[in-house]
């Protein structure tokens, strides 16, 4: 942001500097189904913030309120979702004036592909204890990812 590199950011949730001094990433993954706000300062921002040269990336997460509001949803993903293998452009290795796509197939040989999924459930919940004094607001957020992996100890050449 702004001319600096990741490591000249500042993350910060809820008021709270979450970056890593080590390699200035945040140390706080938020799900997205949480985030209320997101603000992002490039420039003449607090000096609230530090030392930051590039910028910051401050995150509001959902609070409660006076009425009740919250969802259920998932995010889910596999490997035959991801469609047929995309060849890619190279140069042809014995021509280097010709442009040809290209593809990977599976040689006689090799192993199968992975299969894989992963499953990501989000719940939410908030609403008043207290109406006008206390709020409560609750979130979870499990994932789970499988891999089922085919692994030959001997390889009989074709």
């Amino acid at each position: 942001m702004d001319g600096g590199s990741g490591a000249d950011n500042r993350f910060v949730v809820d008021g709270v500097d979450t970056t890593n001094i080590a390699n200035g990433l945040s140390t706080r993954r938020v799900a997205p189904d949480f985030i209320q706000e997101v603000q992002v300062k490039a420039t003449g921002y607090n000096a609230e913030y530090r030392a930051s040269i590039g910028g910051v990336m401050s995150v509001i997460t959902k609070t409660g309120s006076n009425a009740f509001h919250g969802g259920v949803g998932t995010y889910y993903t596999s490997e035959g979702l991801q469609g047929n293998i995309r060849p890619f452009l190279r140069l042809n290795p014995s021509n280097q004036k010709i442009a040809e796509y290209v593809t990977t197939p599976a040689d006689t040989w090799s192993t199968p592909a992975d299969t894989w999924s992963t499953g990501e459930w989000v719940a939410d919940l908030g609403g008043p204890v207290m109406k006008d004094k206390l709020w409560f607001y609750a979130g979870y957020n499990p994932n789970r990812t499988n891999t089922e992996r085919t692994i030959s100890a001997f390889r009989s050449d074709p």
